[in-house]
């Protein structure tokens, strides 16, 4: 394996593999992220390679929320999602939503699959998904915990503190300066609220005046799909069968 250059301090991983050829294009800006329309893209940095060994692990801390809706009485708990895994936090108070638990998954497409991570609120009468955050795996430096703030999609408000480590897979052979940049993109990321125009128009209808998501040709675990580059709830059956129902409304009055 080829050693990384010394201008990124790297240091090499064996056994791991390189494929950096996977990774999307750097940005022909300044290596780091550039603005496209409203939104901004994070590429991978020049000179860096995309690493996965064979027993690759992501370690994943859920410290807190904050800025939530006030009004509850209930509990909160995190669910995460990547691939075929599922983890879930405990309850905690709604009004006191600190967590600071870690856990671990294996990683075996870090390049394609997204993990999402869900806020959900516990009340007697039953759950209801607060809130949900969808994460690219293929940019987390290799060895390097990230600590970041993350706005919650299909939420108005809400955040989530969380600590991400790559273990034997990510991003190598990269400046010191790489993680606050990588932190400082995650708050640039647009949130996706159920209101936004991009919740009520249809799954994969096109319009070329909307800015493409971050997370365009990634997989999602069940309940969700990547619609122009946003991760957004997968419609259910009643969704879908009262478009149905709109579409024939629509027909049989022209």
């Amino acid at each position: 394996m080829a050693q990384c250059s010394s201008e990124f301090g790297g240091s090499p991983m064996s056994p791991i593999s390189s494929i950096s050829s996977a990774l999307p294009p750097t940005s022909p800006v300044h290596g780091y992220s550039h603005p496209i329309a409203q939104n901004s893209m994070f590429t991978a940095p020049p000179g860096s390679r995309f690493v996965l060994a064979p027993n690759a692990n992501l370690s994943v801390t859920i410290f807190l929320a904050r800025n939530l809706d006030s009004d509850s009485k209930g509990s909160a708990y995190v669910r995460a999602l990547q691939g075929d895994y599922k983890y879930m936090t405990t309850s905690v108070r709604w009004d006191h939503p600190v967590w600071n638990e870690t856990f671990k998954f294996p990683i075996l497409s870090p390049v394609r699959e997204l993990m999402v991570l869900e806020l959900w609120e516990d009340k007697v009468f039953g759950k209801n998904l607060v809130g949900y955050v969808p994460l690219d795996l293929s940019l987390l430096p290799s060895g390097t915990e990230v600590d970041t703030w993350e706005k919650l999609c299909y939420s108005s408000r809400g955040e989530l503190s969380i600590g991400l480590t790559a273990n034997g897979f990510g991003l190598e052979c990269l400046a010191q300066e790489y993680d606050r940049h990588y932190e400082d993109w995650r708050k640039t990321v647009p949130s996706v609220t159920k209101d936004s125009p991009i919740y009520a128009k249809r799954p994969n209808s096109v319009n070329l005046d909307e800015p493409p998501g971050p997370y365009a040709g990634k997989s999602v675990p069940p309940g969700y799909i990547v619609d122009n580059g946003y991760v957004k709830r997968a419609p259910s059956a009643v969704t879908k069968a009262l478009g149905k129902v709109k579409g024939l409304v629509g027909m049989a009055a022209r």
